[in-house]
């Protein structure tokens, strides 16, 4: 059985995991609409060229 100390590490460890994914998801979610908003501009100046 872990001690209290233990679980807390654990704890701690796991919530700045899922802090850390949460950022990684926010941040390729940010990366995916500039590439989009990129790629709609460039269609955009095509269609108007």
């Amino acid at each position: 059985m872990p001690t209290p100390h233990l679980w807390l590490l654990l704890r701690w460890a796991l919530s700045l995991w899922v802090l850390g994914r949460i950022w990684l998801v926010i941040a390729a979610s940010d990366r995916f609409q500039e590439v989009a908003e990129l790629v709609s501009t460039a269609e955009t100046r095509r269609k108007f060229a």
